[in-house]
């Protein structure tokens, strides 16, 4: 009823304003006066209600009044812990504040340790109360909880009540927190809760969520590096090859390096906490530990700290003699026959009468006798909980440690021969080898004595609790010091000691001499006496690490199940010096049984430790007669291991069951390990170096072709048929692994450098091949010419193809072209047919669409002229959606189409096994183009000029022309350049006939006459010079045969007389490529061969090099039904003939399958670009890497277009150093960066036009790429510069806004200004207010809001005729990365969205 009224009143209130504004209109009087004022008045009070509002309500009433409109904004956060993941949200809705609290704790304390709890508490009693509920609640549940668990009763107050029991109860300080400022309306929230039980994972405690740690705690994410594809190591995890799925490489950074490497696989499986991984081991004196503690027997009362000759008790602080009791002996056999020798050798003394003074702790149990021990001094604990806890120490602030150190006594000459002594006792260790008594101090002012808490032995165990870090130098003015005090005692340990150290020192925590090193205490070791006035360079300090796998060997969880994550519980003792190996034979069995099963396992510092105690186990064989040699060929070891099996006498001849000695079983790394170790020949892959300097005979730095050769065949010890394959791949490859030398030399940087020649060998399947054909003449070799298709340019290629750059960017600008134009203004257009929208989606309507495209391109070029191709096509799409004048964006577009229907199948071109394309043979006349026939020479000569027209305006695409066919365009001009060709001769090239006939006779190429006596036999050769001014021939029987040029005719010698042949176009630029008779000449033939057929290469290959002569005869003089000689048919190849075999048919192959297409696609390219443009020098392959680029964008290309790009790039160029302009731009690098190669290429592709790259990288784009981050800058009713100050962002006074404003529109960099006499600088493009006075500089920022038309929903573009990518302003790079993905990955050909 209240609701009706109130609609009513306000229904009529509103029609009688509207009868009082149209009142107003003069001569109008609609209402009455008292209506009329009351109109006004309930106006004028509805509008100070709205003023007033805001000044009396803060916020909404109890009940919450509902607002103007929903608050939409979401609060969002969220975290992780080990084996948990959460998220939260909160909007604000309706209400005029947050009235609701999120309680959320991931660890909550005991009983609920695995436990996490969730909870969102109502808001109906007020912010505050849900907010001090939310922070009060886990307290209070877990009070309640131990409560109950202790037995104490139930819990009944309500977390809300106790919160603000709590809260009144504080003291003032908590009084006077805002949190506990109660109203009287505030009583206690209503909540929805969960308590999550949840399996923490117990990874390794060094590796933070997310990260992987080498064995030595270093993590793999920060200081690893990738390992390529075809790496040859093995991971040491699973032991399987890297290269199969990638990885990371990882070198520990101690002294001793040790080398780490893990797959992809097992990096993910670490990751996720699945096991640990054991640490690396460094052997004394390069490293110490890790150790392991053992609790004692030893009670308070065995050891006092107590003067016997001042009958008082000693500084326990400063260590000294104390004495230990009998009643400590009497504790197992052992330490009882120990007691009776030290009795009968005299070593005791009788205890001191206890007289102590009343207050202190009395010895009640002390026995008659007692034995004298030296204590250091001592020191509080200062390891953190979770060492203190692996290591076995007490708890509690008073807890001091004491070394104490081992009884200086010959152990073998008393105890050598007592039977039935476990040296492994921890009690026999700790006064044998050394260990911790902890002590308890007394309270200050207290007389009692310290007391004695527990005492801990050390033994070496791989997982042990205290890790050491790498040894520090050592200085002998410390070693003085340490001696006058009596610190340093004789080494016990067997290792020890057999590594040189001769006394040790026990270091406590905190220790000044160190200072500020040793803050967690450590041994000092010297490898000299102390009467020495002398340092040995070995004296070294190992201090106890701060962080590590700290797990003590009783609190280690259940074992893991995967087999490659193997935990070592085992800890092994200290041999004393002079131990001399048990004789029992039982126990030799069983150190023999542990020691290789902790080779199996690959427990490589347990190996070593066991090697450095017992020598003898280094010559031991298991049942299947495998050493530890074996073992170590089978796994992934250390150079130190070898060093350690060599000196103990490992046979390195020793063979197992199936007769294979290590040497046989073990890798490549693992062989040039044993050469190092075991002083074998230079090895080429472990010492490089060493291997290059003893094959440099002549000593020139480098290495010739045939020192080459003799050194690969040596390092992979081949028979004669592998010397000769080694001797074809350095002819074929020696120019281009020399390529990374400048003088293009085999020398020692073309050997070591990333791509050089050990890399090759490292990564080359052919090779690790050739390794297993050791001495077997007859055994097949490797191929060595592979289908590996178009080769990877090295950095002389790149810089051939930089010179090439210059030369048509120069080319260009003569034509009055400037960088990036596709055309001159007075181009002509060139109307085609669309690409097909849909792109791949339908490859037939593309292909349909790209042929019409293609015919229509060949009617309006074919005729033109050189020159209009060289002033550049204006391409326009018709019946499509991209219409407008081409800037280079259609360029693009136009070639790549073109391309497509061109290699996309078989219908212009023959495809190959390899899956590259080649021209049809000369037999093939015509070809069907769309819907009519074009001559197939015609259409050949078109792709040349095609070709050569994306040359020269900078384009990349995806030819499939196999390499050889690019390879025919250096070939032809290199040829006339070698042979000097005249211009006579020139001047004849093309086909001929004899007067009156119609048909071919010959055809000149430069200075080689090609005549061919029949369809089926290969075309005879024919060597052409001038002599005079005629043209001359050298036949058989020396006879000579010379021309004469009259009339446009050949008139010869012998009375013939040709003419040209006039369906024969002239050709531009023609030459017979020739190769030298010789080996090298072969081989650089048979490379040829292989850019267009591989397959025939390694086939002719093998019958040069590998056939018998017996399987020879099975051959003859013919080459794909075609004779290569005249009666070929009928002649048989033999030894005598195979050479020249094998070179006519990579002749018949090259030169003779398609002659005519070859010289009409080169005539093409030669008539838009000159051969001069080849600079001298150049690859052959100098066209493909033109042409095609590069398809793998590398982190290193993204970080040099990042470079390029930012700040010169970024537009709007006046924005270009704005903190959120620059954000936006580096995400677009960083999801590039993240991505795969697909999504790079699309990237490149949706904002250049191209997938690929230009060879020379992205600095080699032209124009140069640019990112538009579409914003402007704040209206003016908003401040639009502001200065970071202490308390944040501050707004620009108008005046000085408006003058950075001014400043920045007009690209200036400095503006200067004063503000309380203050003098400040601003530079606008590092973004800096400098104080002139003070030097203070801060941070400024120009506020800057998106384009009205472009909000942050827009998809991002690509304008490929600038090469530019235009983006709306993103609040995150998660909302970026989402736009960017849509446009990258959707766009098809043309511009459906650039």
């Amino acid at each position: 009823m209240v609701n009706f009224m109130w609609n009513i009143f306000r229904d009529l209130y509103v029609v009688l304003l509207i009868i009082f504004i149209i009142e107003q209109i003069p001569g109008s009087d609609l209402l009455h006066d008292m209506t009329r004022k009351g109109v006004i008045t309930v106006t004028l009070c509805l509008g100070a209600w709205k003023l007033l509002q805001p000044l009396f309500f803060e916020s909404s009433p109890p009940g919450g009044a509902p607002v103007q409109g929903p608050r939409r904004q979401k609060k969002n956060e969220g975290g992780k812990d080990q084996g948990l993941e959460w998220a939260a949200s909160e909007m604000q809705g309706w209400r005029a504040a947050m009235e609701d609290a999120v309680c959320i704790v991931g660890t909550l304390p005991e009983p609920f340790e695995n436990q996490a709890l969730f909870a969102v508490f109502d808001g109906h009693g007020g912010s505050q109360v849900s907010h001090i509920a939310s922070k009060e609640f886990p307290k209070v549940l877990t009070a309640c909880a131990n409560k109950i668990s202790s037995g104490g009763g139930s819990c009944s107050s309500s977390p809300g009540r106790q919160a603000a029991s709590d809260c009144h109860d504080g003291d003032k300080e908590d009084k006077e927190d805002k949190d506990c400022q109660f109203s009287p309306q505030l009583h206690g929230s209503w909540f929805l809760g969960a308590l999550c039980p949840y399996t923490r994972r117990h990874a390794n405690p060094r590796c933070s969520w997310g990260s992987m740690l080498c064995p030595s705690g270093h993590e793999i994410r920060a200081q690893g590096k990738p390992l390529s594809l075809f790496s040859r190591y093995n991971c040491n995890v699973c032991n399987d090859k890297v290269s199969r799925r990638g990885g990371l490489y990882h070198k520990c950074p101690g002294v001793n390096r040790c080398e780490f490497r893990v797959c992809g696989q097992c990096y993910q499986e670490a990751v996720e906490g699945h096991y640990d991984l054991e640490r690396c081991i460094d052997a004394f004196p390069h490293g110490f530990g890790p150790l392991s503690a053992h609790h004692t027997s030893l009670q308070p009362e065995d050891l006092t700290a107590f003067d016997i000759t001042a009958q008082r008790p000693v500084n326990w602080r400063t260590g000294g003699t104390w004495f230990l009791a009998s009643t400590f002996f009497a504790r197992s056999s052992s330490l009882t026959q120990l007691w009776s020798v030290l009795q009968s050798h005299g070593m005791t003394i009788s205890c001191p009468a206890t007289s102590i003074e009343e207050g202190q702790a009395s010895n009640e149990g002390a026995a008659d006798q007692c034995l004298l021990v030296q204590l250091s001094p001592a020191a509080a604990v200062s390891l953190p909980v979770d060492m203190r806890k692996g290591a076995g120490i007490p708890e509690g602030p008073d807890i001091f440690v004491v070394w104490l150190y081992p009884l200086q006594l010959e152990w073998q000459t008393l105890l050598g021969d007592l039977q039935d002594v476990d040296w492994a006792q921890p009690e026999l260790s700790l006064l044998s080898v050394g260990g911790f008594v902890y002590i308890r101090a007394p309270e200050l002012g207290s007389r009692e004595l310290a007391q004695v808490v527990c005492a801990t032995s050390i033994a070496y165990s791989p997982k042990g609790a205290l890790s050491f870090a790498s040894p520090l130098p050592w200085q002998r003015a410390w070693t003085a010091k340490l001696r006058r005090s009596g610190r340093f005692r004789k080494v016990t340990a067997e290792k020890w000691a057999a590594a040189g150290a001769q006394y040790m020192c026990w270091l406590r925590p905190g220790e000044a001499l160190l200072a500020p090193r040793g803050r967690n205490g450590g041994f000092a070791f010297l490898f000299h006496g102390l009467d020495e006035d002398s340092e040995d360079s070995r004296d070294c300090f190992f201090e106890i690490a701060s962080e590590g796998s700290l797990e003590s060997e009783a609190s280690r969880g259940q074992e893991s199940l995967q087999p490659t994550a193997v935990r070592l519980r085992s800890s092994l003792p200290f041999l004393l010096v002079g131990t001399v190996e048990a004789a029992s034979p039982l126990r030799q069995q069983e150190r023999t049984r542990q020691f290789f099963q902790a080779a199996t396992e690959r427990r490589w510092g347990l190996v070593a430790h066991m090697l450095a105690e017992w020598p003898c186990l280094a010559t031991r064989a298991d049942e299947l007669a495998q050493t530890a040699l074996h073992f170590c060929a089978l796994g992934a070891t250390s150079s130190e291991l070898l060093f350690a099996l060599n000196g103990a006498g490992a046979l390195l001849e020793a063979k197992n069951l199936e007769g294979r000695t290590a040497y046989d079983l073990g890798d490549m790394t693992f062989r040039a390990l044993v050469s190092q170790v075991w002083g074998l020949l230079p090895d080429l892959f472990s010492e490089p170096e060493v291997w290059f300097d003893y094959w440099d005979k002549s000593k020139t730095n480098q290495l010739e072709p045939e020192e080459l050769i003799a050194a690969l065949a040596a390092a992979y010890q081949v028979g004669e048929v592998g010397r000769r394959w080694i001797e074809t791949y350095v002819h074929i490859h020696y120019q281009k692994l020399s390529a990374i030398d400048p003088h293009s030399m085999m020398t020692k940087i073309a050997l070591l450098s990333d791509g050089g020649l050990l890399h090759v060998l490292q990564s080359s399947d052919e090779f690790v091949l050739l390794r297993g054909k050791e001495n077997k003449t007859s055994a097949r070799m490797p191929a060595i010419f592979q289908t590996e298709g178009h080769k990877r340019p090295t950095a002389a290629d790149k810089a051939a193809v930089d010179k090439i750059g210059t030369f048509l960017a120069a080319f260009r600008r003569q034509l009055g072209l400037r960088p990036g134009q596709p055309a001159l203004r007075n181009a002509r257009v060139l109307e085609v047919r669309a690409p097909f929208a849909g792109g791949d989606s339908d490859p037939a309507s593309r292909m349909s669409a790209a042929r019409e495209m293609l015919a229509l391109s060949f009617a309006q070029t074919t005729a033109r002229s050189s020159k209009e191709w060289l002033q550049g096509f204006k391409i326009k799409f018709k019946g499509g959606d991209d219409k407008g004048i081409d800037e280079g964006g259609l360029t693009k577009a136009w070639v790549k189409e073109i391309a497509y229907a061109l290699w996309g199948d078989g219908a212009f071109f023959d495809a190959k096994d390899s899956g590259y394309c080649f021209f049809k043979a000369d037999t093939e006349r015509d070809l069907l183009l769309h819907r009519f026939h074009v001559k197939t020479e015609s259409l050949y000569r078109w792709v040349g000029r095609f070709l050569a027209y994306a040359v020269y305006q900078g384009c990349t695409l995806d030819c499939r022309l196999c390499p050889w066919s690019l390879r025919w365009l250096f070939r032809v001009p290199e040829e006339v350049s070698r042979r000097q060709v005249p211009e006579q001769l020139l001047a004849l090239a093309g086909d001929w006939q004899i007067e009156g006939s119609h048909d071919v006779i010959a055809t000149i190429c430069g200075s080689t006459l090609l005549s061919s006596p029949g369809d089926r036999v290969l075309p005879v050769e024919t060597f052409l010079y001038m002599s005079s001014d005629r043209v001359a021939a050298d036949l058989e029987d020396d006879e000579v045969v010379t021309a004469s040029l009259e009339g446009g005719k050949l008139h010869w010698s012998d009375g013939e007389i040709w003419t040209r042949c006039l369906e024969s176009p002239l050709p531009k630029l023609t030459a017979i490529p020739t190769w030298p008779e010789t080996p090298a000449g072969d081989d650089q033939l048979l490379e040829d061969l292989a850019s267009l057929d591989p397959p025939s290469a390694n086939s002719l290959w093998r019958v040069q090099h590998e056939m018998s002569d017996e399987d020879l005869q099975w051959l003859t003089f013919s080459y794909a039904g075609v004779e290569l000689e005249p009666g070929g048919d009928d002649r048989e190849v033999d030894a005598s003939s195979k050479d020249r075999y094998v070179r006519l048919c990579c002749k018949a192959a090259l030169l003779f399958q398609a002659h005519h297409g070859l010289q009409a696609f080169s005539d093409g390219f030669f008539d838009v670009l000159p051969p001069s443009l080849i600079p001298p020098g150049a690859p052959a392959d100098i066209f493909q890497f033109l042409l095609l680029g590069s398809q793998d964008i590398s982190s290193e290309q993204l970080a040099a277009l990042e470079d390029l790009v930012i700040p010169q790039g970024v537009m709007p160029k006046h924005f270009c150093h704005n903190p959120a302009v620059l954000a936006c731009c580096r995400w677009v690098f960083e999801i590039a960066r993240d991505s795969d190669n697909s999504f790079r290429s699309r990237l490149f592709e949706f904002w250049t036009g191209s997938p690929r790259l230009p060879i020379g990288g992205v600095a080699a784009i032209t124009p140069k790429p640019r990112l538009q981050v579409m914003v402007q800058a704040a209206p003016k009713p908003m401040q639009s510069w502001e200065v970071e100050l202490e308390d944040g962002w501050q707004a620009f006074d108008e005046s000085i806004a408006n003058q950075l404003s001014q400043m920045q529109a007009s690209y200036k960099r400095q503006v200067e200004f004063s503000v309380r006499g203050q003098k400040h600088v601003v530079d606008l493009h590092q973004m800096q207010q400098v104080n002139e006075r003070t030097g203070v500089r801060r941070a400024i920022r120009q506020t800057v809001v998106r384009i009205q038309s472009w909000p942050k929903t827009r998809l991002p573009e690509g304008h490929t005729c600038g090469n530019e990518l235009w983006l709306p302003l993103f609040d995150s790079r998660e909302e970026l990365e989402s736009s960017l993905r849509t446009s990258v990955m959707n766009f098809e050909a043309g511009f459906a969205l650039a």
